[in-house]
């Protein structure tokens, strides 16, 4: 597809002078198809005013008349308005009465269309502590938020309102090591009392997750951190060179494999069926092949030589748009789009 760019109202051949695009043409396909045209308009600070679509639709943008960088209003053609306020941007202070404070800059609340108001509130480094859905409060907020450092962890603990305007909450507990990985969660189960420990993992000194361990009960607090046990159930993951995972351990000793070359990777599963992937030079996936036997990996299958069975192909146009795919059986789906990208059609 083709497009053209105008910059600060001149011709599009012509060179920018401040760089502000004016105009943007997208090619119709020709003809006496009338090229789609969009238009915007700036201040003087080069702030977007105003987008108009095609269909002549105008969307504006109102900013606040101090610093000219904080979007305050936007407005559509159906004079749908969104409205943002900031802490300490037009007369907003840094700390509300209301007790929600953040940095300078930080967005305070979004009304929309419906006058539906939500609010968030920050800690001392900007970090999102309190989340307000226009249905909740500040006594009871709709999400909370709170971060703890200790020596060889960091503690999220997350308290999910259940029911606007109650107390109940669903709080979660992630931890996470010195690499900011997330190393385990706490969340409760059906038992009062008892949760539920998951996302266990260790990674390697590339930072590659290399075992994750199966989740498990807990009667200890939610916010305690359970040491990891080196004997329990786990998935354990194997990389190549570059980085790439090449056989993955199940808990249970079966385990899938896969093998790359330059523009195909194959694919064995836990029964030890294989499938071969082809690439294009882009990464797009041109053919596909699925064979018979086994490796003898698993006891279900005993190993007997691979036999190709079925392949498919897949081809695209210039722009990466999926075209065509072949079966195994020579049957064809082909796919076709309007100069703009879009599917229309498709036939099998």
């Amino acid at each position: 597809r083709q497009s053209w760019f105008y910059y600060d109202n001149q011709a599009n051949t012509a060179a920018p002078i401040k760089g502000f695009l004016t105009k943007k043409e997208d090619w119709a396909g020709g003809g006496t198809a009338v090229n789609p045209v969009t238009l915007y308009s700036y201040d003087a600070v080069g702030n977007l005013l105003t987008t108009t679509d095609p269909k002549g639709n105008i969307t504006s943008v109102v900013y606040d008349t101090t610093y000219k960088m904080f979007p305050l209003t936007t407005g559509n053609a159906l004079a749908h308005k969104v409205l943002n306020e900031y802490f300490g941007v037009n007369g907003v202070p840094l700390t509300t009465g209301d007790g929600l404070s953040g940095l300078w800059g930080q967005v305070r609340s979004t009304t929309d269309p419906n006058q539906q108001q939500g609010k968030r509130s920050y800690d001392i480094f900007g970090r999102v502590t309190t989340t307000i859905a226009p249905l909740d409060s500040v006594a009871y907020p709709t999400q909370t938020t709170e971060i703890q450092y200790n020596a060889d962890y960091t503690k999220v603990t997350t308290r999910q309102r259940v029911k606007s305007g109650q107390a109940q909450t669903i709080d979660t507990v992630s931890f996470y090591d010195g690499l900011g990985r997330l190393i385990q969660t706490k969340t409760p189960s059906e038992v009062l009392g008892r949760y539920v420990v998951g996302g266990q993992a260790e990674y390697d000194s590339r930072g590659l997750k290399t075992k994750q361990y199966l989740p498990y009960f807990s009667a200890n607090p939610v916010d305690t951190i359970e040491a990891i046990n080196s004997t329990g159930p786990r998935s354990t993951i194997e990389y190549d060179a570059m980085g790439r995972a090449v056989k993955t351990i199940n808990p249970d000793g079966t385990y899938a494999s896969a093998a790359y070359d330059d523009w195909m990777t194959t694919a064995t599963d836990e029964n030890g069926h294989k499938q071969a992937s082809y690439f294009d030079a882009w990464g797009r996936l041109v053919k596909k092949e699925e064979y018979t036997g086994a490796d003898g990996r698993s006891p279900n299958y005993p190993a007997k030589p691979y036999t190709l069975y079925a392949a498919t192909l897949y081809s695209y146009d210039c722009e990466g748009n999926l075209l065509q795919t072949k079966d195994a059986y020579n049957n064809i789906t082909t796919i076709t789009y309007d100069v703009l990208g879009r599917k229309i059609a498709m036939a099998d």
